[in-house]
C-alpha cells in the first residue's frame, strides 16, 4: 500500500537545481524544534555520488491517525536533509536530493522560521527504500494535543508509528509498550479524524502515538502484542523536541 514516512526546515537560497526542477542544496543545514525551526539536526552520513540523484515526496497527513492521506498542493519550502544533502520541496513536495549512502539512517524535515508556507512540526523519518516522507501540520499537532490534554515538556520528542504487516498495511489488534524509562504518558492509539484514546489495542489504521518520549539515548524500544504473541522490540529514533513518523514492522514483514 505504501512504505514509511516524514520532516525539516526553512526558507533558504538554493543553490542550483535539480532534475525536474526540485531546488538542491549541497552541504549541511539548520532546523529542529517541533515548531519546525531551529538549529539543525543532521545525519551524519556522508553523500552517495554526486551524479546520483533520488526524488522523493513529503506527505502532509491530512489526518494524523492515518499515514495514507496526504495533502496535494501548498507543499513548497519544506527542507528535506540526509546525510549532509538538503533538498527544498515543491508546491506538490516533491523533492530531488543526492543519493544518501548505505550509512544514512534518517531524514529530517523541517519548514523556515517566519516563511510564508505551510509550518509542519520538525520531523525524523527513519531511512528506508520508501521515499514518500510522513509528517504533521504544526497546527494539527497542537490540535490533537490539546484535544488530548497533553502538555509536552521541553526538549522531549515524540513518535507516531503504524504497525504494518509485510505488505506495508495497518494491522488492527496490537497492543504497544515503552520501557517507564523512556516515557510515563500512556501509548495513544488512532482511531479516525484525529481522535486518539488511551485504550488500545490498534484499529484498522495500526497508528499509534508515545508523547513526552526521554530523548537521551537517542531511540525508544518499541514492544508490540498481537494476541498472545509479543514481537521482538523495535528501536525508533528520537531527538530532542522532533517528531518522529516510522513504521512499526510485524514478523511476517
Amino acid at each position: 500500500m505504501r512504505l514509511l514516512t516524514c520532516s525539516l526546515l526553512f526558507v533558504m537560497a538554493c543553490g542550483g537545481g535539480g532534475d525536474d526542477g526540485y531546488p538542491i542544496k549541497p552541504g549541511g543545514g539548520d532546523g529542529t524544534g517541533t515548531d519546525g525551526s531551529g538549529d539543525g539536526v543532521t545525519d551524519a552520513g556522508p553523500d552517495g555520488p554526486a551524479t546520483q540523484m533520488v526524488t522523493g515526496s513529503v506527505c502532509v497527513l491530512v489526518d494524523s491517525t492515518s499515514f495514507d492521506g496526504c495533502r496535494a498542493t501548498g507543499l513548497a519550502g519544506i527542507e528535506v536533509q540526509i546525510g549532509g544533502s538538503t533538498a527544498i520541496t515543491n508546491d506538490a513536495g516533491g523533492f530531488s536530493i543526492m543519493k544518501p549512502s548505505a550509512s544514512a539512517t534518517f531524514w529530517t524535515l523541517t519548514t523556515p522560521t517566519g516563511g510564508a508556507g505551510i509550518k509542519i512540526v520538525s520531523s525524523i523519518v527513519p531511512y528506508t527504500a520508501d521515499l514518500q516522507l510522513r509528517t504533521m501540520e504544526l497546527s494539527r499537532f497542537d490540535s490533537i494535543a490539546a484535544a488530548s490534554m497533553i502538555t509536552q515538556s521541553a526538549g522531549a520528542a515524540t513518535v507516531f508509528v503504524q504497525v504494518v504487516d509485510g505488505d506495508a498495511n495497518g494491522v488492527a489488534g496490537a497492543l504497544l509498550a515503552a520501557p517507564a524509562a523512556s516515557t510515563i504518558e500512556p501509548v495513544r492509539y488512532g482511531s479516525a479524524d484525529d481522535t486518539w484514546s488511551v485504550t488500545g489495542p490498534t484499529l484498522e489504521a495500526g497508528t499509534a502515538w508515545l508523547t513526552n518520549v526521554n530523548p537521551t539515548t537517542g531511540k525508544v524500544d518499541i514492544t508490540a502484542t498481537l494476541g498472545a504473541s509479543e514481537l521482538q522490540p523495535q528501536a525508533v529514533k528520537v531527538v530532542a523536541s522532533y517528531v518522529t513518523f516510522a513504521l512499526l514492522p510485524t514478523a511476517s514483514q
